[in-house]
């Protein structure tokens, strides 16, 4: 009980020192607040990442300092958005300026009124990281139909694993909750391979020797382009929403966003 109780002195302590506001009122506070997610490399883990990078460059674009809200995931990205960017949470937690990694599909977008989607900044695909030694080609997904292959649980990689499709399916699916263990266990030899979001696959493996990070030959149903991610704001800023777009649109034409993929080891795959 007292954990409980520390934990809700916490969050109402944390009560109003965060609100989405226009882009004058962050410009007059001299800071812009940034929702992250928490344990999420190579994006946001403990306030380093990709993600983190990019929201510093913002704010430095938008000449005002960085103040981060780093959150756990909700049952779903509708719960996220409405948490950190419209309203908060009910303990009084959030919403921040901005949030990043905001997936940009129309439809996703069409029923999150209250935000404003806008400025993809990158794609993200389903790829494949191998031992190269155990699974030195990759022509289909049935070279993997005997070997041990890690996947993030309740994920769409371990629902395609599970599923025939081709003729194919793996037999030998190692379910994982941290994807950097699934990491550790292929380079340990314990498994095979590893069906991941590629930015995860190329940051933990793509240079390191006797490994290989590639696009996985998926089947047809899953978007062979991948998914957009971008920014949002509450809906009834439209300035800040400029501003932050324009500035990610320059990070893009001027290499800055490419170099910070870079540092992390993820090539950017552009919008």
């Amino acid at each position: 009980m007292k954990y409980l109780i520390a934990s809700l002195l916490a969050a109402l302590t944390l009560s109003g020192t965060a609100q989405a506001r226009s882009l004058e009122d962050v410009q007059s506070s001299g800071t812009l607040t940034v929702a992250v997610y928490k344990d999420f490399a190579p994006f946001s883990d403990e306030q380093k990442g990709i993600d983190v990078d990019i929201a510093k460059a913002l704010a430095e674009r938008l000449g005002v300092k960085v103040s981060f809200l780093p959150f756990d995931a909700d049952e779903s990205m509708d719960d996220d958005l409405r948490n950190m960017v419209w309203r908060g949470t009910l303990l009084g937690y959030g919403p921040a300026d901005v949030m990043l990694h905001v997936p940009t599909e129309p439809m996703f977008a069409n029923r999150n009124k209250e935000v404003k989607i806008f400025g993809a900044y990158f794609r993200d695909t389903l790829q494949i990281a191998r031992n190269l030694e155990r699974v030195p080609e990759l022509r289909d997904m049935g070279v993997l139909d005997n070997e041990p292959v890690g996947v993030e649980i309740d994920s769409m990689g371990s629902s395609l694993l599970a599923t025939p499709f081709g003729g194919h399916r793996a037999n030998d699916i190692h379910h994982y909750e941290d994807m950097n263990e699934a990491f550790s266990d292929l380079k340990a030899g314990k498994i095979s391979a590893v069906l991941s979001l590629g930015s995860q696959a190329q940051a933990a493996m793509s240079k390191i020797e006797g490994f290989r990070v590639e696009i996985a030959p998926l089947p047809g149903r899953v978007p062979p382009a991948g998914w957009e991610f971008g920014l949002a704001v509450k809906s009834e800023f439209e300035d800040l929403a400029g501003a932050l777009d324009k500035a990610i649109a320059e990070m893009a034409a001027d290499g800055t966003l490419d170099r910070i993929f870079a540092e992390h080891g993820v090539k950017r795959l552009a919008p």
